[in-house]
């Protein structure tokens, strides 16, 4: 008996939302997303820019109303779509932004205005903090590659990262590696439970130290004497559980 199946129907060739909204001066950007990478850029351009790409793109809340841009994840999702959908947005510089997301890498670049990034679990990476910025999340690796304004981090588990710092910095960290390649002002504070702690200070940068670890602290920072009237210097409190400090120059 030869039995006749009917073909498998082949599946919709999927395409991204793409959807764009004048704005010449900065806003306001709102981001819930369930799980995926978000990509944030702050440009020059005089307009901002949503891309959803993966399953369930057609189901995010894409609106731009009264200078607030929103861009809203479905609930309830499936577990594949918690996997696969992606949030790409370009906005103007100086754009606010408040950030939260369950899982999945957050990625910006550009100069934003004071804002919050707040994820339960992935790798978070900012080009430049340009006004005040609270970080928090719950697992993964948090990198700041140039800091110019106050910042707050906070982080669970995993290792912290900032390599240029002219403000002061305030870390709060589980289990995990905490470095600043270089701070030239401002005030650094550190509190980790289990983990190295390095700190690089710029030349000729004055600098006041309250250290404290059960392990090996050291420092080879050339002695500068006070600052002078004026003088930008830099003050490190930093504690760790278990863990050595470090101190060199940058």
């Amino acid at each position: 008996m030869n039995l006749a199946y009917p073909p498998i129907p082949q599946l919709a060739e999927r395409k991204n939302m793409l959807k764009s909204f004048n704005t010449t001066d900065p806003i306001r950007l709102v981001i819930r997303q369930t799980a995926g990478p978000v990509v944030v850029t702050a440009g020059d351009a005089g307009s901002s820019t949503v891309e959803i790409a993966g399953p369930g793109e057609d189901e995010y809340r894409v609106d731009f109303s009264g200078g607030v841009l929103t861009v809203e994840a479905p609930k309830p999702f499936t577990v594949f779509r918690f996997r696969e959908t992606s949030v790409t947005v370009t906005v103007p510089t100086g754009t606010a932004i408040d950030l939260a997301s369950g899982a999945g890498k957050v990625a910006l670049t550009g100069a934003f205005g004071a804002g919050t990034i707040k994820t339960g679990a992935g790798d978070i990476q900012v080009d430049q903090v340009a006004a005040s910025m609270k970080i928090q999340s719950g697992a993964g690796t948090i990198r700041l590659d140039k800091v110019t304004a106050e910042t707050r981090v906070s982080l669970g588990a995993g290792n912290i990262t900032a390599e240029d710092v002219s403000a002061d910095l305030d870390v709060t960290a589980g289990p995990g590696t905490i470095k600043v390649t270089r701070i030239s002002r401002g005030n650094l504070t550190a509190k980790g439970t289990a983990g190295d702690m390095t700190v690089g200070v710029a030349a000729g940068v004055p600098t006041w130290t309250d250290l404290h670890t059960i392990g090996r602290i050291a420092s080879t920072l050339p002695p500068v004497g006070a600052p002078g009237d004026g003088q930008d210097h830099v003050e490190l409190r930093l504690s760790t559980a278990v863990g050595s400090i470090t101190l060199q120059p940058a």
